[in-house]
């Protein structure tokens, strides 16, 4: 922010972990840290977070989701990795 004061803000992200089988997913850390500028490009990668499970197959798939109402950023589904979706402010 160049403004005078320059500013800034904050926002604490809580993950929920459904697991529909055995072996609940495992993130790689328990917590992530990250800063984007404002004015931020559209697609830009905020972030990227990781998940294994233990279970085998299809049950060992993991998919990434934010919640709906979540307008400024998006999450690739596949690649956990979270972008600006939407011009921040």
């Amino acid at each position: 922010d160049q403004g005078v004061p320059p500013r800034s803000a904050t926002i604490n992200v809580t993950l929920n972990v459904f697991d529909v089988n055995d072996n609940a997913p495992e993130f790689s850390s328990t917590i992530y840290n990250a800063e984007i500028s404002e004015d931020a490009s559209l697609m830009t990668e905020v972030l990227k977070v990781s998940a294994k499970d233990r279970d085998s197959d299809l049950n060992a798939r993991i998919r990434y989701q934010l919640a709906m109402e979540n307008n400024d950023f998006g999450i690739n589904s596949g690649t956990g990795e979270i972008f600006v979706q939407r011009g921040l402010d």
